[in-house]
């Protein structure tokens, strides 16, 4: 199929979805609060004026389709900027739209109203970079229960606050004294919060975790976390998990679940105070100053690394469970090891596993759960090319095939896609409208939906091909998702590779 087809079979449930919905154009540079009426011919200059417009339709929900420029109180922006519960706002991509500026405490750049997505399927603040006063200064989103998808935030003291069911996706937080917060306490006993794909760099700290006691006779307080793929970098703290409980009853408790994450290079891992619970999955701790602090709490480990940690990994102790994994202290229990990692270049930040490391193929056979890794690799496939699938041991898990993007997903823009794979394989592409997790055996993960996909090109590896974006303005917002596959001629070598995803801007 001729992938500049895209505009037609793509995604046709979100398309249909966004016919309903009303669709405002922003342009800092080529718009005007005066003249325009918030069409793409005519857009308004401003955030604040789309806003204050949005909040007085009624109706279907609204988007407000931000365009490349910068936002700010010289463009004339007018902090804080308060979404309505029916609106979202789709920025160009972080690395286009800048928003810059923030108002006094303790107000935010973004105060989002409402707790749910208005849309369903498209997150409610996506596509912007979001700069504020400096490190300590400035609140950049409030957020309870809406999602927040592809935002770059940097230099505030709070990133996020968000409160039950808060969630997290694909973002990057740099510079800030504390990147994200989430909480729970009156009035909302019992919280959740979601991350997802999301970096931390050089934060006081990355991922905040508190319950309030609610003390007698309200009841216990609790907060449930989900840290998926995440990086944590250079931060004094990666994780910090608070819960205020009066012993001895645990009147408030913090649970992190963390999956193919990384916490390298950072003052401490994850510091925990309180009655917490920590299970780390797939992940990998390194050359971190200081692991693990479980406070009052416990731990379970499972296809997971913890090494070279300056002053202190964890206490064996605090280990309820640990299986496959490696550690300093050869931990009772199946498949547990303490042998070195093998990374590609640690010193230069790149914990990928090498080829020959002693953990490829070594993790949980009984691990059957798909997913991905850190770099949107299949969570399980066959790392050694010998025809064996079994999960790693860490948040890499070894691909000889990988996909590449060059060029954005813009409209009326090409991409190429490019299958490296090892020499003499053969190699193919393709590309679907949803994403997918299908578990292929040693292939690993088909991780688009195969009931919208169209296959790009087939040949010999490395393998480059082209999708042509159509100028047609019904496609923005819309996501695709592309993968790879490579197979041996002569070996039993084969498998998928890494999931990209493309967000049309």
């Amino acid at each position: 199929m001729d992938p500049s087809r895209l505009a037609c079979w793509c995604v046709p449930d979100l398309l249909a979805g966004f016919a309903h919905a009303a669709d405002f154009h922003v342009d800092a540079n080529l718009g005007s609060d005066a003249t325009g009426n918030g069409t793409a011919a005519l857009p308004w200059k401003t955030l604040t004026h789309a806003l204050q417009k949005s909040a007085g339709q009624s109706g279907a929900p609204h988007r407000i389709l931000v365009a490349p420029g910068k936002y700010d109180a010289a463009s004339g922006e007018a902090f804080p900027l308060i979404l309505p519960a029916d609106t979202v706002v789709c920025g160009a991509g972080a690395d286009l739209v800048t928003i810059s500026g923030a108002p006094a405490l303790p107000f935010f750049q973004f105060q989002l109203l409402g707790n749910v997505d208005p849309i369903p399927g498209q997150p409610s603040l996506s596509g912007l970079r979001l700069i504020g006063p400096g490190f300590g200064n400035g609140r950049a989103v409030s957020s309870t229960g809406r999602s927040l998808d592809g935002l770059l935030v940097e230099q505030f003291e709070l990133g996020v606050v968000g409160g039950s069911d808060a969630a997290v996706l694909s973002s990057s937080f740099r510079q800030c004294t504390i990147g994200i917060r989430a909480s729970a306490g009156a009035p909302t006993y019992f919280g959740s919060c979601t991350v997802a794909g999301t970096r931390f760099e050089a934060c006081g700290i990355g991922l905040e975790l508190i319950a309030y006691d609610a003390h007698p006779p309200f009841g216990p307080t609790a907060l449930a976390a989900n840290a998926v793929g995440c990086v944590f970098e250079q931060c004094t703290v990666a994780v910090r998990q608070f819960a205020e409980s009066a012993l001895p009853v645990w009147s408030a408790l913090t649970d992190l679940k963390a999956d193919s994450c990384r916490i390298t290079n950072c003052g401490t891992a994850i510091d925990g105070s309180g009655p917490n619970l920590v299970g780390l999955s797939g992940c990998t701790l390194a050359d971190n100053l200081t692991g693990i602090k479980s406070g009052l709490g416990y731990m379970t480990l499972s296809n997971t690394i913890v090494w070279n940690h300056a002053f202190f990994a964890f206490d064996p102790t605090d280990v309820l469970l640990s299986i496959y994994s490696n550690t300093p202290f050869g931990l009772p229990g199946p498949g547990n090891l303490s042998v070195d990692p093998l990374f590609v270049n640690a010193a230069l930040g790149d914990y990928h596993l090498r080829a020959d490391s002693p953990l490829i193929d070594a993790g949980d056979p009984g691990h059957t759960a798909g997913g991905l890794d850190l770099d949107y690799d299949p969570r399980i496939c066959d790392g050694s090319w010998m025809g064996l699938a079994r999960i790693d041991i860490g948040a890499d898990e070894c691909d000889r095939v990988r996909l590449q993007a060059s060029g954005s997903a813009n409209l009326g823009a090409s991409i190429a896609l490019k299958v490296e794979a090892p020499p003499g394989a053969l190699a193919a592409c393709f590309l679907s409208g949803a994403a997918g997790d299908l578990a292929l055996g040693a292939l690993g993960s088909l991780l688009v939906n195969p009931d919208q996909a169209a296959l790009l090109g087939t040949g010999m590896a490395p393998l480059t091909t082209f999708l042509n974006i159509p100028n047609d303005p019904l496609l923005l917002g819309v996501t695709a998702y592309a993968q790879g596959y490579g197979r041996d001629l002569v070996g039993p070598g084969a498998s998928l590779s890494n999931r990209i995803t493309l967000f049309v801007k």
